[in-house]
């Protein structure tokens, strides 16, 4: 109960996927713990009755009830944060429209990548440039991008990596 907490805490201070993950776990841990006990508590309280041979079996179907609810819910909820959710759409919308504003200054965008830890946004947008240009343009262009993103993002550290194409 007190690493449930504790990483709760911790979730509320910087969520991630991952803490999600740990104090859900140390929840089903407590709860699982609770279960048995009070079940073989019973059944030793009330030892010398028939009634005690049913806490064992319904404190395992409780658990099990409960073990199989929160894996459902920690897969089906924390499983595509850990895989790659990356970013939500919203956050993307505002990547493209904010590249579409400077389309003239490069001429492809060959990828973008998105991550997320904690709070924190990790933006890598891969542009190319043709020919040779002069570096003032590239880093001009390059600047303009990352002071945008982040007046309209906020907290994320954008990185744009700059290709020639021949």
């Amino acid at each position: 109960a007190f690493l449930w907490l504790k990483d709760y805490r911790f979730y509320l201070v910087s969520p991630s996927p991952v803490m999600e993950s740990q104090w859900k776990l140390f929840r089903a841990k407590t709860f699982a713990t609770t279960v048995v006990t009070l079940s073989l508590g019973l059944s030793m309280i009330f030892s010398e009755s028939a009634v005690s041979f049913y806490f064992d079996p319904i404190g395992s179907l409780v658990l099990s009830l409960f073990l199989l609810y929160s894996s459902y819910s920690m897969v089906s909820t924390s499983m595509p944060d850990l895989i790659d959710r990356s970013v939500d759409e919203k956050v993307q919308v505002i990547i493209l429209s904010t590249l579409t504003g400077h389309l003239d200054r490069y001429v492809a965008l060959e990828r973008i990548r998105t991550r997320r830890s904690g709070a924190q946004m990790f933006i890598d947008i891969f542009l190319s440039f043709e020919g040779h240009p002069p570096f003032h343009r590239v880093h001009e262009c390059v600047m303009s991008i990352k002071a945008e993103l982040g007046e309209r993002l906020g907290k994320a550290e954008v990185i744009v990596i700059p290709s020639i194409r021949d």
